[in-house]
């Protein structure tokens, strides 16, 4: 038996998984990231065809940015709490926004759940 201590080394496939579940956090935050942003554009058009007079077309955008926060909130369940805090401020401003335009057009917004 040795007296010295031996340090830890990971196994290869430990490190190989950390390093996949670093790079696929990364690849999960850009895409949070980019569903509220494509949410925002959404409403920004809504407000936009509102004013056209299209109201087919912003029904269909208000649908399109609700499914994009419900696929925002599911992403979100997969992070950590500390990744996850940064993007509520955002995610509450577009269900906001989607529960204000619901009301204005007469129909409520119940369907998108809320944040995790």
């Amino acid at each position: 038996m040795s007296d010295f201590a031996t340090a830890y080394v990971e196994e290869p496939e430990a490190v190989k998984l950390a390093e996949l579940r670093a790079k696929t956090d990364l690849q999960l935050l850009h895409l949070i990231h980019s569903k509220l942003e494509l949410g925002l554009n959404f409403l920004a058009l809504v407000e936009e065809t509102n004013s056209d007079g299209s109201p087919d077309h912003a029904e269909q955008l208000l649908r399109s940015a609700e499914q994009a926060v419900i696929e925002v909130k599911q992403l979100l369940r997969v992070l950590s709490d500390d990744r996850r805090v940064g993007f509520g401020p955002t995610l509450n401003s577009l269900q906001e926004a989607l529960d204000r335009l619901g009301r204005n057009r007469g129909r409520p917004r119940s369907n998108t759940a809320s944040m995790p």
